[in-house]
C-alpha cells in the first residue's frame, strides 16, 4: 500500500511540474487602441513551443492589426470585424517558451 501511495504521489507531482513547465511569459508591445485585447502565449507541443497571438476587437469599428514577433519579424495582417476574435500561429516548434509579440492596430 505504501508503494502505491508513493507512485501516486510521484505521478501527481510530475503532472503538476509538467503543467508549470507549459506556462510561459510573453511580452506584448506595439500601439493599438485599448479596445483591442491581445493575448500572446507559447504552447508546448511534441517538438517545441508554438507561438500564438490572439486578438479580440472590442472597438466600435473594424480594425486591421499587424502582428509580428522577435522570433518571426515578418508581419501578418489580420482584419478584425467588430466583436471578432482571431488567433494566429506565429511560429511552430520553437525551442524557446518566451517571445515578444508586437501588435499594431488601426481602424479600417
Amino acid at each position: 500500500m505504501r508503494r502505491v501511495s508513493f507512485v501516486l504521489a510521484l505521478v501527481i507531482a510530475s503532472s503538476a511540474g509538467f503543467a508549470l513547465a507549459q506556462a510561459s511569459s510573453v511580452e506584448v508591445q506595439g500601439s493599438r487602441p485599448e479596445c483591442v485585447a491581445v493575448l500572446a502565449e507559447a504552447r508546448m507541443q511534441a517538438f517545441g513551443w508554438d507561438h500564438y497571438v490572439r486578438l479580440r476587437n472590442g472597438c466600435a469599428q473594424p480594425m486591421t492589426c499587424r502582428v509580428s514577433t522577435n522570433v518571426n519579424p515578418t508581419p501578418q495582417s489580420l482584419p478584425l470585424a467588430v466583436g471578432e476574435t482571431r488567433e494566429t500561429l506565429m511560429w511552430r516548434g520553437s525551442p524557446a517558451s518566451t517571445f515578444v509579440a508586437n501588435v499594431e492596430c488601426a481602424a479600417r
